[in-house]
């Protein structure tokens, strides 16, 4: 049974070694548009993880790269599982900024433990008109490898991201299991969840 997306398990998750990327033989590639977009965005990540800045710039960084790649009110909806419908209008911008800064925040702890060499794509596959998958691993000096795969949506021929797997961890699915906790130890109120994000991001 997989744990929750706490900040121990993420770092749990992006400390192991190995694994391979997702095997699909037979089953053609997506194509090289959304190959190039997940291989141009994994080496801004990588250069934001190398380059020696301070965890504050590091998040902000990783904030703007999100936002402007990552598909956050559809990662931000399925987070709240069944609890959706409860997020009140008046609050619904300000939880999509609120989980952006939380998974800014996250990485930016945590972002030594992805600092390899260089990211490879290793294969691609389109799930659906509007789902694709695109598989890469993360090469380190040391000659080990993090196979970390992306969920990939596309919409009149724009590219979003809406999951990511390290080694087999899809981070939304454990998100949304962490997050249904807290609403949950907070009586069933999404109000207990953008208090959870405003104390743990900012």
């Amino acid at each position: 049974m997989q744990g929750k997306l706490t900040r121990r398990r993420l770092v749990q998750v992006i400390c192991l070694a190995g694994g391979g990327a997702l095997a699909l033989p037979g089953i053609p590639r997506a194509g090289e548009p959304v190959e190039d977009f997940i291989g141009t965005l994994a080496n801004q990540l990588l250069e934001i993880i190398v380059k020696d800045t301070p965890r504050e710039e590091k998040k902000e960084q990783f904030r703007a790269l999100l936002v402007d790649r990552a598909d956050i009110p559809a990662i931000a909806t399925f987070s709240l599982g069944r609890f959706a419908r409860r997020l009140p209008e008046r609050d619904r911008i300000d939880y999509y900024g609120l989980v952006a800064a939380y998974i800014s925040s996250i990485f930016a702890t945590h972002a030594i433990g992805l600092g390899g060499e260089e990211v490879a794509i290793t294969g691609s596959l389109r799930r659906s008109e509007r789902e694709l998958l695109v598989n890469s691993k993360v090469k380190f000096a040391s000659g080990r490898s993090l196979a970390v795969d992306w969920r990939v949506t596309e919409t009149d021929g724009v590219f979003k991201v809406f999951d990511v797997s390290i080694n087999g961890i899809w981070l939304a699915i454990q998100q949304r299991s962490e997050f249904m906790s807290v609403i949950k130890r907070g009586g069933g109120t999404v109000e207990a969840l953008l208090a959870h994000l405003r104390k743990h991001t900012y």
